[in-house]
């Protein structure tokens, strides 16, 4: 007789202890205790779950701010991207596959910008039009930003500028600015946030002092012409004039046209003044 026997066997695991969660946070690649974007990538907060029983079902993340509901990664590890404008915190844990939590962890004050600053220029003196003036000219320099901001411990963060020396070092703004001496200048300047970002290029801008010479002449002074005869106008700005713009009046209640160069023919017979406007944004 032929006996058969059976060996059944089954494996239990019997955990009363509760998953671990670590985090480790990539260096602050930025200044002042904030990170920034880079080439590289974003940087990264990295969290790791352990478990010696029942073994690690998931990672449950993240909650930013306490703001949103959990997210949750089917992994004993993942990497989290620091990449929200601001300064923020994020909360984590795991879970275990018996179901028990880990503790509720924190990481704080992560403080990421990726923006970059801007400067605004404020020139003042006697102006003339546009980028020309009279006199002295008096030039301020601003950094904005709406990130991490351009004050640290109640101090402006730098901005650099260089006047007239496009070869030369850039130096540190800290008070104002006088462009002096008849002829045209060259201000190159750019601005740095207090996480170190640095403005996207730097910022030129060309400024005329002209103490006597004329904005812009006219051509021609005074003309006999026909009527219906198309007669050519021609307003000539400073050479170092930018950004103005001329406007034509030709006296006999006409549309203005708008150019340095324009043309015109009048309909009946008289004698007309030609007034032109030189203008800026300003």
């Amino acid at each position: 007789r032929k006996i058969s026997f059976f060996d059944r066997r089954r494996q239990f695991y019997l955990d009363d202890s509760n998953p671990f969660i670590e985090s480790f946070v990539d260096d602050i690649n930025g200044a002042n205790g904030w990170y920034v974007g880079s080439e590289e990538g974003e940087p990264q907060i990295h969290l790791t779950c352990s478990d010696d029983g029942s073994g690690v079902f998931e990672i449950t993340h993240y909650l930013w701010d306490s703001n949103d509901e959990y997210l949750s990664d089917a992994s004993d590890s993942v990497d989290i991207p620091i990449d929200i404008p601001g300064t923020h915190s994020l909360s984590f844990y795991c879970t275990d596959n018996l179901g028990h939590d880990s503790e509720t962890q924190t990481v704080s004050d992560i403080s990421y910008d990726d923006d970059l600053p801007e400067t605004t220029v404020e020139a003042t003196g006697e102006k003339a039009l546009a980028n020309l003036y009279r006199s002295d000219i008096l030039v301020d320099l601003t950094c904005n930003d709406d990130t991490s901001g351009c004050i640290l411990d109640g101090e402006p963060e730098t901005v650099f500028y260089r006047l007239d020396n496009p070869e030369g070092e850039f130096l540190e703004f800290t008070e104002t600015i006088t462009i002096t001496g008849e002829g045209e200048h060259s201000l190159e300047y750019y601005s740095e946030d207090v996480a170190g970002n640095i403005e996207e290029e730097v910022q030129e801008r060309t400024y005329v002092i002209d103490s006597e010479g004329a904005v812009f002449t006219l051509s021609p002074d005074v003309l006999v012409a026909d009527v219906e005869e198309e007669i050519s106008f021609t307003a000539v700005l400073h050479d170092g004039l930018s950004g103005a713009s001329v406007t034509w009046d030709f006296g006999d209640g006409s549309e203005t046209s708008d150019g340095t160069e324009v043309s015109y023919a009048y309909l009946e017979d008289g004698t007309y003044t030609v007034t032109a406007t030189a203008s800026d944004e300003d």
